[in-house]
């Protein structure tokens, strides 16, 4: 091999050196971008965890006519959303993001319970919906919350509360236990105003399940895009 193999091979080796080093400092960057970001996130949920245990201190002492226009719901909302990307970034089983889960889960739990309180205090009809999903191969759980999210963010009428039956956590077992949920149910699992429904509900069906929803003009919209979308596929 001559000189002048040698310094082609010496060029491309040096360039392929260059090209390697720049795609793992940019992919690094990006990596390192990712994380900084799933932790302020991270953050952002164990505060707002903080704050729904005050918030709900606060709301048991308010009047029912000051209760009736409690924020905490849509907020709960939201806090779930970012938990639900915090998992998808991290997976399932990361152990933090399982701790963060029963947290929340608690949190909703106490909604409930202080939801049908306000109830029977104040003398009103509030429709709630309990959503049972799996991540153990349930790809109907994920189409079963674009739908309840649709729900929520579309109207204040309902409340959503959404449990991993998965999750080791005795409130929920026994929540389960409560309405007969067993192991052998297959996800998704609703249950809309203390009746329990098996297996995906569609926007239309969740509709109709809750008479309170006929009314909402932005609920029909949304019916007749997923109907068009079902015809398309």
């Amino acid at each position: 091999m001559n000189s002048k193999d040698w310094y082609k091979y010496g060029i491309v080796f040096l360039m392929t050196v260059i090209l390697f080093s720049a795609f793992f400092y940019v992919s690094n960057k990006l990596n390192s971008r990712r994380l900084s970001e799933i932790r302020q996130i991270e953050n952002r949920v164990s505060l707002d965890l903080l704050s729904r245990e005050v918030q709900f201190d606060l709301l048991s002492r308010a009047s029912c006519q000051t209760l009736g226009h409690t924020t905490l719901v849509r907020e709960l909302g939201t806090l779930g959303d970012r938990l639900a990307y915090l998992e998808d970034q991290r997976g399932s089983n990361d152990a933090e993001v399982i701790e963060l889960k029963k947290s929340y889960s608690l949190l909703q739990l106490r909604d409930y319970i202080s939801s049908l309180e306000l109830s029977e205090k104040c003398n009103t009809d509030t429709d709630i919906v309990l959503y049972f999903y799996s991540n153990a191969d349930c790809r109907d759980c994920i189409k079963q919350g674009y739908v309840l999210t649709s729900v929520r963010q579309h109207t204040d009428q309902v409340r959503v509360y959404a449990f991993d039956r998965d999750l080791e956590l005795g409130a929920i077992k026994t929540l389960l236990s409560v309405y007969g949920i067993t192991s052998d149910d297959v996800s998704p699992i609703l249950v809309v105003n203390e009746k329990v429904h098996q297996g995906f509900q569609t926007l239309s069906d969740v509709v109709d399940l809750i008479p309170s929803l006929d009314n909402s003009t932005s609920l029909e919209a949304l019916i007749a895009d997923e109907v068009i979308a079902t015809e398309e596929e």
